[in-house]
């Protein structure tokens, strides 16, 4: 299931982002960049009623640079409140999100760094991330 991120609904967003240069090339503002996303959880909302999106929903947006992302969690709004463990293989979730990018031919990317966010738009949402383990194997 792909999300429309043009939806007029609310949203609400946690996960973490890969800054990444395609092909080779730099990371900078005359490139085109890969923003890859990978959503702990994900949300559509309005004054009455909250729908989570679902795990394994993905989307590809392609203004200029390359935005792409991909859900690996669902966290019912129920669960509020409470700690969450998420652990991803970010490498599966690479390999998933950059097979949705047709557009454009990739044949290699390099990560320049990562954000962790919170993203809302038209609303407020607070989350604490306890800590973040990254390793290579």
């Amino acid at each position: 299931m792909k999300t429309d991120i043009r939806s007029p609904y609310t949203r609400c967003n946690l996960g973490i982002t890969l800054m990444c240069a395609i092909n080779n090339g730099a990371f900078n503002i005359t490139n085109q960049d890969l923003w890859l996303d990978v959503h702990f959880a994900g949300y559509f909302l309005n004054q009455t009623r909250t729908w989570v999106v679902p795990k394994g929903s993905s989307y590809v947006w392609i203004p200029e640079d390359i935005h792409a992302g991909y859900y690996v969690n669902a966290v019912d709004p129920r669960d509020f409140g409470t700690w969450i463990d998420v652990n991803v293989d970010l490498g599966e979730y690479v390999s998933k999100t950059l097979n949705l990018i047709t557009q454009v031919d990739i044949k290699s990317i390099r990560v320049y760094g990562f954000i962790l966010f919170v993203e809302c738009i038209g609303a407020h949402a607070e989350a604490e991330y306890d800590y973040l383990e990254t390793y290579t194997t």
